[in-house]
């Protein structure tokens, strides 16, 4: 359970790092499956719905779920320095680090910088 709230969380603490579910390879199943919701809704709908997303938005959305993870993993610390009142979606930790790269850890700057 541990392990499945650190994905979501991570998913969606840095969402700012995946294009919009409405372009490139999930496109049409964001269209199928979840059409009218937008933002967190969008993502958990997506996420509720990724048995049945094809090949390509599946491997998007978990190139975007291990990138977070990355960050999650070697930013932790500054964003709990850094970062601890900037609300979480739409890619604000990620904006905040960013914002801070003056004064983040190297692992992190590093972590950031991958696309």
């Amino acid at each position: 359970m541990k392990n499945i709230l650190l994905v979501l969380f991570a998913f969606f603490m840095f969402s700012g790092l995946s294009a919009d579910f409405t372009k490139g390879a999930c496109k049409e199943d964001t269209k199928k499956y979840c059409p009218d919701l937008k933002g967190k809704d969008r993502g958990l709908c997506m996420k509720k719905n990724y048995n049945s997303l094809s090949k390509a938005c599946k491997k998007n959305m978990d190139y975007f779920k291990n990138r977070g993870k990355q960050i999650l993993k070697a930013c932790k610390r500054d964003l709990d320095k850094h970062c601890n009142t900037v609300l979480s979606g739409e890619g604000k930790k990620l904006k905040c680090l960013r914002d801070n790269s003056d004064k983040i850890s190297d692992a992190c700057n590093k972590a950031i910088a991958i696309k």
